[in-house]
């Protein structure tokens, strides 16, 4: 067992470290294509354009995982991508009396215009099991 996670990290090392290779390099190459014609800046070795990288995700991206746990990315905790804050609102309306239902869609329609479909809510709840 303990080898498998091994082999499992090695091989994620070795991908992390060829993306960044990879990422770096054609970053250097779309850099030394475009800027220097474009605004007469100078040319960047690879070790600049990898640096050009990372400073870039960290003033504009940040180092958030796409698949770690919070809310980023509109998923809110779920695997799916963007599929937490409907399922949840699925699940709500499906516990609810039918007059609770009734008043949710009535403000939902009076603040935002969305009208519900009970019906394509309910299949879609019965689909996701």
């Amino acid at each position: 067992m303990k080898g498998k996670w091994i082999l499992k990290g090695i091989g994620f090392a070795v991908l992390t470290v060829l993306g960044i290779f990879a990422f770096g390099y054609v970053f250097m190459m779309l850099w030394n294509w475009l800027m220097p014609e474009l605004f007469s800046l100078h040319t960047i070795t690879f070790w600049q354009g990898v640096g050009l990288l990372v400073l870039g995700k960290m003033l504009f991206g940040g180092f958030r995982s796409r698949w770690g746990g919070g809310c980023g990315y509109g998923r809110c905790g779920h695997g799916n991508y963007g599929y937490g804050w409907k399922h949840r609102l699925r699940e709500k309306m499906m516990n609810m009396t039918p007059e609770q239902r009734d008043e949710l869609k009535r403000k939902w329609k009076e603040k935002c215009g969305v009208d519900f479909d009970e019906e394509n809510v309910a299949e879609e709840m019965k689909v996701k099991q």
